[in-house]
């Protein structure tokens, strides 16, 4: 799936998520989780990365793995390797980046590569 950098949007990938992680008879509680690590991707770049569109596969290997893979052809970032210290205080820290953390977390593997002018980042959830 493709679709124009637009918020409107965001709801297409939740659902598309949601479908396919029901159709393979994923647990509620970790599909909940892997909706927010979407999410949060998906924000990054609709909000802050000048892309035009954003495209999404999603894959599973059997019942070892679920992988979502998100494309975009905004300007280079890679996620993977922010640091949001999250051991200062919250007076004491850099706006943003808690998202990002929060992908690290529910997230069992995060790979990002510049492929071709696109960024893609894909979030891999081990079932």
């Amino acid at each position: 799936m493709t679709v124009p950098n637009d918020q409107e949007h965001l709801p297409l990938f939740r659902r598309t998520l949601r479908e396919y992680g029901e159709s393979i008879g994923m647990e509620p509680h970790m599909l909940r989780k892997l909706e927010v690590a979407l999410e949060e991707a998906v924000v990054n770049i609709i909000n802050y990365s000048h892309a035009t569109q954003i495209g999404m596969d999603i894959s599973h290997t059997g019942t070892s793995a679920v992988s979502i893979l998100l494309t975009d052809d905004g300007v280079p970032f890679d996620p993977t390797i922010f640091n949001s210290d999250t051991s200062r205080a919250v007076s004491e820290r850099q706006i943003g980046g808690l998202g990002i953390s929060l992908m690290h977390q529910i997230s069992d593997e995060l790979h990002y590569q510049r492929t071709n002018g696109n960024n893609q980042l894909k979030i891999i959830k081990y079932l």
